[in-house]
């Protein structure tokens, strides 16, 4: 994993292989991960992708994250 901090101030991660859990105080999770091309992530236990500017859900066999 690649840690920046761009010109605003926002950090910027990179290679990020591995996948992040974000939680807030109220108990809701978000996890993301990169792949080769575009993101993974799950939103309280829904899967989807983004890729080349498309949002979708993740079928089945495309659930890498757990």
């Amino acid at each position: 994993m690649e840690v920046t901090v761009n010109e605003h101030g926002t950090i910027v991660l990179g290679k990020v292989f591995a996948p992040i859990k974000l939680r807030t105080d109220d108990g809701e999770t978000m996890i993301i991960t990169m792949r080769d091309s575009g993101f993974e992530f799950v939103y309280e236990n829904e899967f989807y992708f983004a890729k080349q500017g498309f949002v979708g859900k993740a079928s089945e066999e495309h659930k890498l994250l757990r």
